[in-house]
């Protein structure tokens, strides 16, 4: 694809800005107070250890976020505004439904990932009951060391819109790893074994960062090849 070399600093900015939003519960400043979980988690639960099969459910859940992310690449002219609908989404019927409405021709394999993922950390939650006493915030700490530790990121092309695109799907796919595991794990604390209300949230929240990255991209595009 041929695209000019320059891009405009006030569009780069706020496409950049706009990718910075999504990240915002995913990334952690590295001069934030470094707070041992770990300890804290001890003072409710004496011996506690490192969480139980904590390597291979994030290796799990990058894989199920990577295809999520093969099965979006050819879907187009999605639509997912419908903020009222979120808090409806409390079974994988009524997810499916949703995404065949917005447009989704894959709604239904794109469903069963999303169930995967959350089947996969109400799994994980199980095995680590006392995450019970922890709130949301260190659940998603626990969670990002290790995605930091697994995941690797995309190098950069040198192409300012390829580079912001590919950069925003790396953000997503952390963003459902962390963020969206502990909102699982969170109503899977809070609503008991087979609940989705937790998957639904942490699937149309993956799903929305997917096409904002990709509208941004194509917009990126535009702006270059009209200067």
């Amino acid at each position: 694809m041929n695209v000019l070399k320059t891009i405009r600093l006030p569009f780069f900015s706020m496409l950049l800005a706009s990718l910075m939003l999504v990240i915002s519960c995913s990334q952690y400043d590295s001069n934030i107070e470094d707070v041992n979980l770990y300890e804290r988690s001890n003072q409710k639960q004496s011996k506690l250890s490192t969480p139980r099969n904590l390597s291979s459910y994030i290796s799990k859940s990058i894989d199920i976020g990577q295809e999520l992310q093969a099965l979006l690449k050819n879907e187009q002219n999605i639509n997912l505004s419908i903020e009222s609908l979120i808090d409806e989404i409390e079974t994988p019927e009524a997810l499916e439904n949703l995404l065949n409405t917005v447009g989704f021709e894959q709604f239904k394999e794109i469903t069963s990932l999303i169930t995967e993922f959350n089947e996969n950390s109400i799994e994980f939650a199980k095995n680590n009951p006392y995450f019970e006493n922890l709130d949301k915030e260190e659940v998603k700490r626990i969670l990002a060391d290790e995605v930091n530790n697994q995941f690797a990121k995309v190098d950069p092309w040198g192409e300012p819109c390829g580079d912001a695109f590919h950069a925003g799907h790396d953000v997503c796919l952390e963003n459902l790893a962390i963020s969206g595991g502990a909102v699982i794990i969170s109503a899977f604390f809070t609503f008991g074994i087979g609940t989705f209300i937790g998957g639904g949230v942490a699937g149309i929240q993956f799903l929305r960062c997917w096409t904002a990255v990709n509208q941004a991209y194509y917009d990126c595009l535009e702006e270059q090849q009209g200067n």
